[in-house]
């Protein structure tokens, strides 16, 4: 009994909540209301032609379909009296494409209405602000009345994002395709929800693709500016683009009145874009400028730019007037390693004219580079064999004495080493079975030239050209386990297709008297080189053992290295590489010449050479005692003394005097963690030099224990220090018992790095005297930067010349992230780029022209 009266209870309530709602409304245990409109008892039955049979149920055209899903922290009553139900506290209701969230959300069943709005704490705070959510957009508000049939909805204080941009109304209208029409709105970049600077206007109306605004004026502080327009249009396009760049304008003292900058983007297509801008002069200056950038998914992608300058300084009819046509080209490509896995194909171009950095561009690495470079390459491994394949052409350009060196093209083919005596199947075990062959080919078109005439007809005619053959034999085997042998031969052969050709003409053969005249011969001619060489190597390790002062050990690691090589005498007429001609009518005066003087891959040497080469690298570091935190358990590191130091040179047995070469030197270390490092190198000639200043064959060291002269040297010092990390996050207290939090952060980011180098050269040497003639070159430069705050920032660099005591090319550059908006100051104070550049912009690329800016470039002092 108690079963069935249960029963009778649930269904007489819900048929009492069905009636109550006005709908037949069903809660299923997922907190979702499946609603179905009752239109269809109260329509007459000619509203048939209006319904759909749906199951077994019939359904208007105007019901509800989808499922309305709710939940709430808090609770959620229902009102039947006038159908609405109450949601409280983190409430969220979805219905298809649409989310609402707030702390109070409230249900109207008869107008099909969805109120949402926050509500507020005890502290008067306003909390839990309804989100509403359409196709992923959401709206941030006050209040929120949405139509769940119709799809329209009514913001009042909106707060939205757009594109990067965030727009605020008052009041808001959204249609059913999501057009809104905001009422007192405000436009801005800044993500905060009161706006440092906004554009105000009285209506604004959103579309898919555009922002349309009606009267507007422009808002800092809250302070309305006197700067106002009638409309705005704002595009909202989400793909590519062209439209206008607008320039900057103002003065320059040499060149007029100008506009900088002006140009057209246009957005191509999706692999590639294109820039065109341009400067203008009113005393006749101009400036294109041309770029691009170009991109294909795993396949490749660059940018190319050429720039071209019509520069006139002073007046026409002056002396002192100038006129400098000033080109430079840039492009970069890089090929997806995954695209062609055995071709490569990649460029860096770097060239143009002298001036074309100094007069046209404002970046200071630009202007102060001296040295530009190019190089276009194209490789190629040929799968399944040892053999791959290179073609190149570059670049090299001087601008301080315009001179250029360009090489195309240079081909070369490559067989990496193979060995020729492993069979297969064979043990590495006999000697023979580890040498190994080897073979490179170069082929190469260069000329050296200055920039002035490197497009004349002459000049292109004296290309130098020729095709190198490498071919090295070699093994390596141990003895005695600590000793490694490495013997080689190398085959080096060389084909040019011209040499030259002198011709004795006595007075009496030829009009123009006692001469030798040079003339160039084409054809094809082979030259061979060969050569042989030795090499063995060991380590040698010492340990001294001292345990004083701290010091426990100081370890000392050499690496010897002796190796002996061969080359034959190729001076001998009958190779052909080296001539002999007549000098005088004197018959027997003859003087000999290379006939290859000059050539791309030079020629064999005409002495012969029997050389032993000695290197001796030593290595020292020194382990020492330290204290753990407990202050009483002593500790061990190692710490390096010596990273390099490093002797090398060769003894020439063939030679008739003068066997040894100068003794070359270098080394390096580092120290305070390798914050400093310290580089030196120089050469030391090992021959006595006699009171009269004349180097003879005797080895210093045997007069008077001397290691000889030094004639070369340079030391070189780089540091780089840093401000201290504050690693104890701990709460310490300080004056008055106030923790240091409480006070201004004076632990202040910064680093310093600077270089000094020395450059020390001694005396000149011709016809074994020697003069004296000392020079010390000294460079010092310094840059760092310095955070006063999270918020600024302030970079320099500069440097010192210590021979005209004076500062070299100095600049400063002061940043201030002011949020929305930011600032800079550069400032180059002294000499000929002398000039500075203040400017407060917005940060957003799409308020990018809103800025104001104060500069005065070099060129226009």
């Amino acid at each position: 009994m108690k079963l069935l009266k249960h029963f009778f209870i649930t269904i007489f309530f819900l048929i009492t909540l069905s009636i109550a709602f006005g709908q037949n409304a069903i809660v299923d245990s997922n907190n979702s209301i499946s609603v179905i409109s009752d239109t269809l008892l109260v329509n007459s039955p000619d509203s048939l032609s209006n319904e759909k049979n749906i199951g077994d149920s019939l359904i208007s055209k105007d019901a509800i379909k989808s499922v309305i899903n709710y939940s709430a922290n808090d609770s959620f009553p229902i009102y039947m009296e006038n159908n609405i139900m109450t949601l409280y506290k983190n409430a969220v209701i979805t219905y298809e494409e649409i989310k609402v969230e707030a702390g109070i959300i409230k249900i109207d069943w008869n107008k099909n209405l969805i109120y949402a709005y926050g509500y507020y704490d005890s502290l008067e705070k306003y909390k839990e602000a309804p989100v509403f959510t359409e196709s992923g957009k959401a709206y941030k508000a006050k209040k929120i009345i949405y139509n769940f049939k119709t799809k329209k909805a009514k913001i009042f204080n909106l707060y939205t994002e757009e594109d990067q941009s965030y727009i605020h109304g008052e009041e808001v209208k959204k249609d059913e395709n999501n057009v809104l029409c905001i009422k007192n709105a405000k436009y801005t970049t800044c993500n905060l929800e009161h706006p440092h600077f906004y554009i105000a206007a009285t209506k604004i109306k959103i579309l898919e693709n555009k922002i349309i605004t009606g009267p507007a004026y422009f808002v800092i502080e809250d302070i309305p500016l006197p700067i106002g327009v009638p409309f705005g249009f704002f595009p909202k396009k989400q793909t590519r683009s062209s439209g206008i760049i607008l320039p900057s304008y103002g003065e320059s003292n040499n060149r007029g009145f100008y506009l900088r900058g002006l140009g057209y983007y246009l957005g191509i297509n999706d692999y590639f874009d294109l820039l065109i801008k341009g400067d203008i002069y009113s005393r006749g200056s101009w400036m294109m400028d041309l770029s691009s950038n170009y991109s294909k998914r795993y396949n490749y992608r660059g940018n190319f730019g050429i720039k071209y300058g019509h520069n006139k300084y002073g007046d026409p009819d002056a002396s002192d007037f100038r006129l400098d046509k000033d080109f430079s080209i840039r492009w970069t490509h890089r090929q997806d390693p995954k695209a062609r896995p055995n071709s490569n194909f990649s460029a860096n171009v770097n060239a143009g004219s002298q001036n074309s950095f100094r007069n046209n561009s404002m970046n200071a690495n630009e202007i102060l580079q001296n040295n530009l470079s190019s190089n276009v390459t194209y490789s190629k491994t040929f799968a399944g064999t040892p053999f791959s394949m290179n073609a190149s052409a570059s670049h090299s350009q001087n601008l301080s004495n315009n001179t250029v060196s360009l090489t195309a093209p240079n081909l070369s083919l490559n067989m990496k080493r193979i060995f020729p005596f492993r069979g297969s199947g064979v043990k590495k075990s006999k000697w023979y079975n580890d040498i190994g062959l080897s073979y490179n080919m170069d082929f190469r078109n260069n000329i050296n030239t200055v920039d002035s005439i490197l497009f004349d007809e002459a000049t292109w005619r004296e290309w130098q050209n020729g095709i190198k053959h490498n071919i090295p034999l070699s093994t390596s085997f141990k003895v005695l386990k600590y000793f490694s042998i490495s013997p080689s031969v190398n085959y080096a052969g060389r084909t040019y297709f011209e040499k030259i050709h002198k011709t004795y003409y006595s007075e009496h053969d030829s009009a123009v008297g006692d001469t030798i005249i040079t003339e160039t011969l084409n054809g094809v001619y082979h030259l061979h080189d060969v050569s042989v060489s030795g090499n063995i190597s060991t380590r040698i390790y010492g340990m001294y053992n001292i345990n004083k002062l701290g010091l426990i050990a100081i370890r000392h690691l050499v690496s010897p290295n002796l190796s002996f090589s061969y080359h034959p005498d190729f001076s001998n007429p009958d190779w052909g590489y080296y001539q002999e001609v007549q000098t005088d009518t004197t018959v027997n005066n003859f003087e000999k010449y290379n006939a290859f003087q000059g050539a791309i891959f030079g020629s064999p040497s005409p002495y012969k050479q029997g050389n032993l080469n000695f290197r001796i690298q030593n290595n020292f570091e020194a382990k020492i005692k330290t204290k753990t935190d407990t202050a009483t358990k002593e500790n061990t590191k190692k710490i390096k003394l010596l990273d390099n130091l490093d002797f090398s040179g060769h003894y020439n047995f063939l030679a008739d005097s003068m066997k040894l070469s100068d003794i070359r030197f270098n080394g390096r270390t580092s120290l305070f963690k390798n914050k400093i490092s310290i580089q030196f190198s120089g050469t030391i000639d090992p021959y006595h030099i006699t009171k009269d200043s004349f180097r003879i064959d005797k080895l210093a060291i045997f007069n008077g224990f001397q290691a000889g002269r030094l004639t070369r040297g340079n030391i070189s010092v780089n540091a780089r220090i840093n401000s201290p990390k504050n690693k104890d996050n701990s709460e310490q207290i300080g004056f008055n018992g106030m923790p240091y939090g409480n006070y201004v952060d004076f632990d202040i980011p910064w680093n310093i790095s600077f270089n000094y180098s020395l450059n020390y050269s001694n005396y000149r040497v011709s016809n074994g005297k020697v003069t004296n003639a000392p020079v010390i070159n000294q460079t010092l430069t310094f840059s760092g930067n310095l955070s006063l705050t999270k918020k600024w920032k302030i970079n320099f660099r500069s440097g010192y010349d210590l021979e005209l005591n004076k500062f070299s090319f100095t600049s400063f550059d002061i940043y201030r992230d002011l949020h929305c908006w930011e600032m800079s100051f550069s400032w180059i104070p002294f000499g000929y780029r002398q000039s500075y550049m203040f400017k407060i912009n917005v940060k957003s690329a799409i308020l990018k022209d809103l800025k104001f800016d104060k500069k005065k470039y070099y060129y226009d002092y």
